[in-house]
């Protein structure tokens, strides 16, 4: 368990480099800026977006989600195994909506404002499409929501 994984504790208005949290790493607090949950877990709001994947857990509220997998859940605790958002996808009050993406299979990347952020350096975004894709929301979303099996394209949040 760690409180700032990479030593990069932001100043006001200022957002962190991409960080990843990887499997068995706990993020304690919030991430201001945009993170990669690969297969461990944030304990706290995301001020960006959350990419959740391998079973990432986010236990917060985030302003974007895009999750990857055979099972997506936000709104509450998903099984083991599911990449989880156990609150809500914000957008920005008084700015912008919220982008919600829950997907079995993304077959490009994810591009935020031009910045290609996923897949990280080393990892394919291709990957053979669960047989079984579950996409649960029971949270709220305060903008848009994509639910599918696979996207054979990317996501652009510009």
């Amino acid at each position: 368990t760690h409180t700032d994984p990479l030593g990069l504790a932001p100043c006001e208005g200022e957002q962190n480099s991409l960080p990843a949290v990887g499997p068995a790493e706990v993020w304690q607090g919030d991430v201001h800026g945009d993170v990669v949950v690969q297969g461990g877990t944030v304990e706290g709001d995301v001020h960006g977006t959350a990419i959740v994947v391998d079973g990432g857990t986010v236990h917060g509220n985030v302003q974007n989600a895009v999750q990857i997998g055979g099972h997506n859940v936000i709104g509450e605790q998903g099984p083991p195994g599911a990449n989880t958002i156990t609150g809500n996808v914000t957008g920005v009050p008084g700015h912008s909506q919220g982008v919600s993406v829950q997907t079995g299979q993304l077959d490009g990347g994810v591009n935020i404002d031009g910045e290609r952020v996923w897949p990280l350096d080393g990892v394919s975004a291709h990957g053979a499409r669960p047989r079984h894709v579950t996409n649960q929301l029971t949270g709220d979303v305060n903008g848009l929501a994509v639910q599918a099996g696979s996207v054979h394209g990317g996501v652009h949040l510009d």
